[in-house]
């Protein structure tokens, strides 16, 4: 009995931390959909700084990218069925994103290493940084139960400024347009 109700306690967990680090599901979470959670920084929020590294050793921060936009990914895990799918559905539109002259970086914990296969193993065009410690993530209230990442994205307006937050695998074309649709003078009347 008591190895029945200890498989079961695992499951549960298991489950519980699957849940709060959006990796329950392959389905498109909040595709199209109002954002489950509301905790992450506010539109128009000045984005959190950060340098990094990537998985060859490279220095990246997001001020590397001043005057153009950014789209950050904190994802759970490399080498996860919907870390994977979520990191090649930015790839396959890549063309939309250089098009637009979006940059993107994704972050989780893992070392360079982890990130240099995953990153070579799905062709992905754009820096996997790693985040030790999760500080970045928990600057931008990504960070879960056991350090572990939640499944969040946000887009940086040229101005350093946030224009897009959502927890989940919004599509491409959903971060593309809020970009976008994005003024270009809204962070000059804002900042100030």
């Amino acid at each position: 009995m008591s190895r029945l109700f200890a498989a079961l306690i695992c499951l549960g967990l298991g489950w519980g931390v699957a849940v709060l680090t959006g990796c329950a599901s392959g389905d498109r979470q909040n595709a199209g959909q109002v954002p489950e959670s509301t905790d992450t920084l506010p539109i128009g929020a000045e984005a959190p700084k950060f340098r990094l590294f990537d998985s060859a050793g490279n220095g990246v921060a997001l001020e590397d990218f001043a005057g153009r936009p950014v789209v950050l990914v904190f994802y759970p895990g490399n080498d996860t069925p919907t870390c994977t799918r979520q990191l090649c559905e930015l790839r396959d539109d890549w063309g939309a994103f250089e098009k637009e002259d979006v940059a993107v970086l994704a972050i989780n914990p893992a070392d360079g290493a982890s990130h240099a296969r995953f990153k070579a193993e799905y062709d992905l065009p754009f820096p996997l940084l790693v985040d030790p410690g999760g500080e970045v993530a928990k600057a931008y209230m990504s960070q879960g139960v056991f350090g572990i990442n939640r499944r969040t994205v946000y887009a940086v307006g040229p101005d350093g400024r946030i224009v897009f937050a959502e927890r989940g695998r919004p599509t491409p074309a959903r971060i593309l347009q809020a970009i976008a649709s994005e003024p270009a003078s809204a962070g000059a009347a804002g900042a100030g």
